[in-house]
């Protein structure tokens, strides 16, 4: 497995068209379909993405050797390093792809001097919150955040300690 930064548009549609493999089959229990489409064309366009990156935030391909299986997307805070996204498709979940970019995580952490990872998750994402408190997150809070046309992220935010 290798992860690989996307850095150009043609990254970017492989992004997107990965992200619907992905997001498309996986959010619609959690969210429901028109919420599922609502968010995915909200985040994952061209525009919202180039935006991300020239705010600085960093999106990278997780590889198989043979393909990209998913993908992560990392946010440099001053205080902590913060995990927007995680996700690998369905047929290669559970097969200790997440643990190996968790250690990738954690080594950009390490090497940028962050004592502390944050990410949040659906509170309905009950597969990602046992995965993540398997590696030893811990719950700091629940947030909902207002993401408009009448739709709401309803979160847990957590945090792992270097």
């Amino acid at each position: 497995m290798h992860i690989s930064p996307i850095k150009n548009l043609n990254d970017i549609k492989s992004l997107i068209t990965l992200s619907n493999d992905i997001f498309l089959e996986y959010y619609p229990l959690i969210l429901g379909e028109d919420m599922t489409r609502y968010v995915h064309e909200l985040f994952f366009n061209e525009k919202y993405i180039l935006n991300d990156i020239k705010n600085k935030t960093e999106y990278y391909f997780i590889n198989n050797e043979e393909e990209n299986i998913g993908f992560i997307t990392i946010m440099f805070h001053p205080a902590h390093l913060f995990v927007s996204k995680i996700y690998i498709i369905d047929k290669y979940r559970k097969n200790g792809y997440g643990t190996k970019v968790f250690d990738f995580i954690k080594y950009l952490a390490y090497i940028h001097n962050y004592q502390c990872i944050l990410l949040n998750v659906n509170r309905a994402n009950y597969p990602s919150i046992k995965f993540f408190e398997h590696l030893g997150f811990k719950r700091i809070y629940e947030d909902t955040i207002d993401i408009g046309d009448g739709y709401y992220m309803e979160d847990y935010s957590y945090q792992y300690d270097l």
